[in-house]
């Protein structure tokens, strides 16, 4: 399983693009967020931006926590291809991540899954298309075909 570092970047780079519909919530931007993402990956995206708040709402003093997380997301909405506020939200999801290694599983368990549905198809994430036989390395980097995307 990758570190909590390693799947912080990871997490970042998938949903540094649905952030802004994430934050904004609701069917009309969901069903947006769907179509301009593709429905995979916006699958993904929001199963693992759903499991992040309600285990970190669970737990006491998660709400803070919660907050945090959605305000560090809030400034990558404004610009998601942002360095800084890529790195000011994978740090909050580092946190997060090293705090609660059952949580750290579980999102590795998605990127498994979605790593098992891209060996049936070619998926578009951050820019980078991935398609069967991709992998996450240890370091972070998702390797598909000809193309690493290093975040």
């Amino acid at each position: 399983m990758l570190d909590a570092a390693a799947l912080a970047k990871v997490i970042t780079s998938v949903l540094a693009p649905a952030v802004p519909y994430l934050v904004k919530a609701g069917d009309q931007a969901w069903g947006e967020a769907s179509k301009k993402l593709g429905a995979d990956v916006w699958d993904w995206s929001k199963a693992i931006w759903m499991k992040l708040l309600d285990r970190i709402k669970a737990k006491p003093g998660g709400e803070e926590k919660a907050a945090e997380l959605v305000k560090t997301a809030t400034n990558l909405s404004v610009d998601p291809s942002d360095e800084d506020a890529q790195a000011a939200f994978r740090f909050q999801l580092k946190k997060l991540l090293i705090d609660d290694p059952e949580l750290r599983s579980e999102v590795a368990k998605i990127f498994d899954d979605a790593k098992q549905s891209s060996a049936q198809a070619n998926i578009r994430i951050g820019g980078v298309d991935i398609s069967g036989g991709s992998t996450v390395t240890n370091s972070g980097n998702i390797v598909g075909g000809n193309q690493t995307l290093g975040i």
